[in-house]
């Protein structure tokens, strides 16, 4: 047998499995349906904004689930939805759809990152949720992500806060009018929270001073900050509260 012959078919081999494998990434990615199963690892979904930017979302189902309940990230030190993902994974397993999502700019979202548009972003994933039929949609946002999911100022089922700012580029602030609904509210944070100098532990106060009944207050101690609470200490304690905050609701 000749080294031409001999080489033959196993070239031609290869040559087969690496044209597949080119056919296989120029396909076009086509979006599928959220699936009813439950999802506790996640399932990726895109969500739309009102400007035209699809937010890398990952939804945590729990079948035929009376809430669902929105997870905006934190900004602090490059974190994105994946940061929430083992929360969300709890709540699914408790019965409570998850949608956690990456604010424009940040994680797998693509544009520019816009601060003053957080509310908008959270808007969206709680308009996606709505449109898959939930009629009771919650919030939980930690850091900026908790001041958008504050300052929709929606007929929301629940609001969770963990660390989050009054104010946002001196500009854009939470105020009466954004928690004067009467859905059930808590305000999360550390009492010796002073990162960037700011005072988060008065501002979980003020907010639940603002805010219309019902609604609740939690100061932890420690200067933990963020998802840094969930790491602490505190963390068992934390996921507790939030779980069984969102799962007795009226």
């Amino acid at each position: 047998m000749s080294t031409f012959e001999r080489y033959k078919y196993p070239f031609i081999s290869l040559v087969f499995i690496a044209l597949i494998g080119a056919v296989f990434r120029v396909l076009p990615v086509v979006d599928q349906p959220v699936s009813k199963q439950a999802t506790h690892f996640g399932e990726e979904v895109r969500i739309p904004t009102a400007g035209g930017v699809l937010l890398a979302g990952t939804i945590f189902i729990a079948p035929d689930a009376d809430m669902a309940v929105v997870l905006a990230h934190s900004f602090v030190q490059g974190q994105s939805q994946t940061g929430l993902h083992p929360l969300a994974q709890e709540l699914a397993r408790n019965g409570i759809t998850a949608l956690a999502f990456d604010f424009q700019g940040r994680g797998l979202t693509g544009d520019q990152q816009r601060y003053e548009q957080v509310h908008t972003d959270v808007k969206a994933a709680i308009d996606y949720l709505t449109g898959l039929g939930h009629e009771r949609i919650g919030s939980l946002g930690v850091g900026l992500g908790g001041f958008g999911s504050a300052k929709n100022g929606l007929d929301l089922s629940a609001l969770v806060t963990i660390s989050i700012p009054l104010v946002v580029s001196n500009r854009l602030g939470v105020d009466e009018a954004d928690l004067s609904l009467p859905y059930p509210k808590l305000f999360i944070s550390a009492d010796q929270d002073f990162a960037n100098r700011l005072p988060f532990a008065q501002y979980a106060r003020d907010l639940y001073a603002m805010a219309a009944e019902p609604k609740q207050v939690k100061i932890y101690s420690g200067t933990y900050h963020s998802m840094d609470l969930f790491q602490s200490e505190h963390g068992p304690e934390l996921n507790t509260l939030i779980i069984d905050f969102f799962t007795n609701l009226p």
